[in-house]
């Protein structure tokens, strides 16, 4: 009873200081605005994806998993990472584990003005902290210039340019990833 009531309370906290939630996840576009001063935000999901080649099927499930933390309020630190299930139906042994941890920053930079797009800029360094064979070990920065445009009817359009550095093994060949 007493979690419930703290819950309760937190909820009326929130809604009295309202703030409007606008998250980066599930879509592939990051939003341009960042959290606001001293605010968390969590933003997770359940991913599943399925190839066939031949004989074999491969099932990927995956936990992604974005804390957003407002330093300022035009300045958010960002932590990024996943658990993911691989199973590949030949009877190979399921791969379990993290993937590599992303850190970075996200800087709001305007605002949205009739056809001028709210823009951000986003960095951030996927590190090599996952499991082995779910790592691309190595360090992988990334960078992106975000914009978006607010539309009628509480709709959006965003987009995102950037690039990012991707790791090489020492054959020159890109290290197998999971990539969405």
């Amino acid at each position: 009873i007493a979690s419930s009531l703290a819950l309760l309370a937190m909820t009326n906290m929130a809604w009295a200081h309202h703030i409007p939630t606008v998250t980066d996840r599930p879509d592939t576009a990051e939003a341009s605005v960042t959290v606001g001063r001293n605010h968390l935000q969590m933003e997770t999901s359940f991913g599943f994806r399925q190839n066939t080649e031949g004989a074999e099927t491969t099932r990927i499930y995956s936990f992604p998993t974005l804390l957003r933390f407002g330093l300022i309020d035009w300045l958010e630190f960002r932590m990024e990472g996943e658990m993911v299930a691989v199973r590949t139906e030949t009877g190979a042994a399921t791969r379990r584990g993290f993937t590599d941890l992303a850190f970075g920053l996200k800087s709001h930079l305007l605002k949205n003005n009739g056809w001028v797009p709210s823009l951000g800029l986003l960095a951030h360094v996927n590190t090599p902290t996952g499991k082995n064979s779910l790592s691309a070990n190595a360090a992988e920065p990334i960078f992106k210039i975000l914009a978006d445009w607010g539309l009628p009817g509480d709709f959006s359009l965003g987009t995102n340019v950037g690039f990012d550095v991707p790791a090489r093994d020492t054959s020159g060949r890109k290290p197998a990833r999971l990539l969405y």
